[in-house]
């Protein structure tokens, strides 16, 4: 019975050392779990057998979701550049749209004004051709007046010499 009872105490003693580590990688796992997460944290068990292998797996585990977390907050930290840098970027070019935009009203207005003066101008040469028109019935009408005539057909050769300089100076306009 004494025998036994040694056997059931050093039974006990030799399963509790075993199963003191997993009581460790328990309690340790449990802390990096909990609270923030702490991914630095590692589990210290010196035992060479499959508790210590598991354990440093899941230490090589742990390092190595380190990294991918690491990697995964430096990755949004240049995605939130690039955005910022995408933002200014569009606002920029939504101005230049805006400048493109009033320099289209501009030139759209400047067209009305150089249409206006073109149709002004048209009217101006039908007038004038009017008038050429109504001088060549006056002279044939006075013929008394043969001077003053070819007077006032100089002066309006000098006039229409002056409108078509003003019209071809309009035209190229």
């Amino acid at each position: 019975a004494i025998t036994d009872i040694i056997i059931i105490v050093f039974s006990a003693l030799v399963i509790y050392s075993k199963i003191r580590p997993l009581e460790q990688v328990k309690k340790s796992i449990t802390e990096i779990a909990s609270g923030s997460a702490d991914l630095t944290g590692r589990i210290t068990v010196s035992s060479d057998n499959e508790i210590g292998a598991v354990v440093n797996g899941f230490n090589s585990f742990t390092e190595k979701l380190r990294q991918i977390v690491s990697s995964l907050k430096d990755s949004k930290e240049s995605l939130s550049q690039a955005g910022a840098s995408l933002q200014n970027r569009t606002e920029d070019t939504g101005a230049s749209i805006a400048q493109i935009l009033s320099s289209i009203d501009d030139v759209r207005n400047q067209i009305i004004t150089q249409s206006s003066s073109v149709e002004e101008t048209a009217g101006a040469v039908n007038e004038i051709a009017s008038n050429i028109a109504s001088l060549g019935r006056m002279i044939e009408n006075q013929s008394a007046g043969v001077t003053q005539a070819s007077a006032a057909i100089e002066e309006m050769i000098g006039t229409i010499g002056s409108v078509d300089a003003s019209v071809e100076k309009m035209a190229s306009a």
